[in-house]
């Protein structure tokens, strides 16, 4: 449980574990689904998956002397966010950015992965009280232990269309599994509702979406970001409601996808 509330906690509603939330309508969408001539409701869950990088997490630091005399703190690391662990080193050790270097060279492997500051911290941490070369790489193990993974979704969509293959309605519900610790669960929660309802013209829209804390591995940045949770609801649910219509799916999306100028 978190103890903070407010805008500050950047946390939707701590007591509730609820990260973050979506809620948005445009029309009425119980009147859209009422209008339409064939409807289809179905839920969908997709699996926690590990980016499985060829190379696991892994850095290794040292101090060297800086331009003007004073020492620097280094570490080579496998990330793809050099300059954001930098950043977040200097916030945890109360460092200037100038005493402190990330080096990423080849990363092998990230896929949103290597987003996050898994070792980083721990290496640092080392050099800093031990004042030698430190280096912590993750065995496979515990990369699948400690590290990042694709939030897992279950997406309930309602949709809705006439015969010709017009959508009418379209309600998706979604929750997001983001772990322990919350990591990129808003970011993810928010590309995952705007790229996969925004591509289909409907007067009748809503989403609901929560992104909730579970006692589980973190789950964080991945490539899609949320999209191949949502889109593979969204499409499977489009799939079937074309089929129910006797259309061919690529027909209706061809008469419901955006164009220029298109509303909704």
């Amino acid at each position: 449980m978190h103890d903070k509330d407010g805008p500050t906690a950047r946390i939707a509603r701590p007591r509730d574990n609820v990260v973050a939330e979506v809620h948005g309508e445009v029309g009425d969408v119980e009147a859209g689904l009422a209008a339409a001539d064939a409807t289809f409701e179905g839920t969908f869950r997709t699996a926690r998956v590990q980016h499985a990088s060829l190379e696991t997490h892994g850095a290794v630091g040292w101090v060297e002397p800086a331009e003007d005399g004073a020492e620097r703190l280094v570490v080579r690391s496998s990330t793809q966010t050099p300059f954001l662990t930098r950043r977040a080193l200097c916030a945890l050790f109360d460092l200037a950015p100038e005493q402190v270097r990330v080096v990423a060279g080849r990363v092998g492997g990230g896929f949103g992965g290597k987003q996050e500051m898994l070792v980083e911290d721990v290496v640092a941490l080392a050099v800093l009280r031990l004042r030698r070369p430190v280096k912590l790489e993750f065995t496979r193990s515990e990369q699948f232990l400690g590290a990042t993974t694709r939030h897992p979704f279950t997406v309930t969509v309602r949709a809705g269309a006439r015969r010709d293959g017009t959508l009418t309605a379209l309600d998706v519900r979604a929750v997001s599994d983001t772990g322990a610790y919350g990591n990129h669960g808003p970011g993810v929660l928010f590309h995952a509702f705007g790229e996969s309802m925004a591509v289909y013209r409907c007067p009748n829209k809503r989403a609901e979406g929560y992104a909730v804390y579970t006692h589980t591995v973190p789950a964080g940045a991945f490539r899609g970001y949320g999209l191949g949770q949502l889109v593979f609801a969204v499409e499977s649910a489009l799939d079937e409601l074309a089929h129910r219509l006797g259309l061919d799916p690529l027909a209706l999306r061809e008469r419901t996808s955006c164009g220029p100028g298109t509303r909704w």
